[in-house]
């Protein structure tokens, strides 16, 4: 017997390759189930990776809904994502909606610390819901990027993986890209290159 496909799985993949474009650094899961104080709780899309040399749980939960049958997503959903959040212990909770969201759901949202979004993504049809406000960013590509260390004694880094570089408990790589981003990010220049010079 072939298993029926869980509604809004087709969402869920979307803003699952969405993240992975985002962050390919990062580990991206779907349809997870986590074992909490209650029972087993279904996880609709998982991120856990580093930032600024801390590990952090994304929880992300996907609804697909029919803005014309079933409505925006309500305060039910922020609700139970606040608990769910608790259970799994992440760092940051996020609804992804297919159909909007209601007032009183962005209220509670923003009083608890819970993200709202609509993952978009050009010419995929299984995207309903249309932004009414868009927001444009450059698209960086970084061809190279090269780190020394300075000091008083020689510091070799031959045959040294880039996250094995730890400073005080912490990768120092993802210090240096954070910083390498924002860097580049905050530059007008197009193109060119750029140096920075940091004391550890």
């Amino acid at each position: 017997m072939k298993r029926k496909a869980k509604r809004g799985s087709q969402y869920e993949c979307v803003v699952a390759a969405v993240l992975r474009a985002m962050d390919p650094r990062s580990k991206v899961r779907r349809g997870q189930w986590f074992l909490g104080p209650d029972g087993r709780r279904e996880l609709d899309v998982l991120v856990e990776g580093n930032a600024g040399g801390q590990a952090r749980r994304v929880l992300i939960e996907c609804k697909d809904y029919n803005p014309k049958k079933t409505g925006a997503v309500g305060i039910q959903h922020v609700d139970a994502l606040e608990s769910k959040r608790r259970d799994v212990q992440a760092d940051v909770a996020i609804i992804c909606s297919n159909a909007g969201f209601t007032t009183h759901a962005v209220h509670k949202a923003s009083r608890v610390g819970i993200g709202l979004v609509s993952v978009m993504r050009r010419g995929d049809k299984r995207i309903r819901f249309a932004v009414t406000q868009e927001i444009y960013v450059r698209k960086v590509k970084v061809e190279e990027l090269n780190i020394s260390f300075q000091g008083p004694d020689p510091i070799i880094l031959s045959g040294v993986r880039f996250e094995d570089v730890i400073f005080e408990g912490a990768p120092v790589g993802n210090w240096i890209i954070h910083r390498a981003m924002t860097m580049i990010g905050s530059n007008p220049i197009v193109a060119g290159s750029y140096t920075g010079t940091y004391p550890l």
